[in-house]
């Protein structure tokens, strides 16, 4: 004898699934089956015709037919809106420190200090022209070292 077909099966019976040949078989042999199929059956009936079902089953369709609505135009403005206000406020920054930032000065924090010296005379300089060697002097100040940061003309 084979066993006894699974709630999941008897459950797809009572909701009006096809069955397998073989459950299908099963089910027409087997009177504990059909007595398990239609007491399901009979739950879900009753279920289905209950105030919390309907109430349930009304409240599903119109959350289901209120999300197949087209969403408002000004979200979709949102949306750009929320990604043009960080990118100009970013480009506003720049343009206003940019100009703040003259390229070939040096930027100390701390109690540094650097000194450009000529090669040729070994003293210190405040000008020097392009090409001319130079070797720079690093004072950590009362630390005792210094960290450099070199950025080329090129950026």
């Amino acid at each position: 004898m084979t066993p006894h077909l699974p709630p999941l099966t008897l459950e797809s019976a009572t909701e009006g699934f096809a069955l397998p040949a073989e459950a299908t078989r099963h089910l027409a042999g087997c009177p504990q089956c059909q007595g398990r199929r239609d007491a399901l059956f009979r739950a879900s009936e009753a279920l289905r015709a209950s105030p919390q079902f309907l109430q349930n089953k009304r409240s599903a369709v119109a959350v289901a037919t209120r999300s197949e609505t087209r969403v408002a135009p000004w979200r979709s403005w949102l949306r750009g809106l929320a990604f043009a206000i960080p990118v100009a406020a970013a480009a506003a920054l720049t343009l206003i420190v940019r100009p703040h930032l003259r390229s070939g000065e040096e930027r100390l924090k701390g109690s540094s200090v650097m000194e450009v010296i000529r090669v040729a005379t070994g003293e210190p300089t405040r000008l020097v022209h392009v090409g001319e060697p130079v070797a720079l002097e690093l004072k950590g100040g009362n630390h005792p070292y210094v960290l450099v940061f070199a950025v080329s003309e090129r950026g």
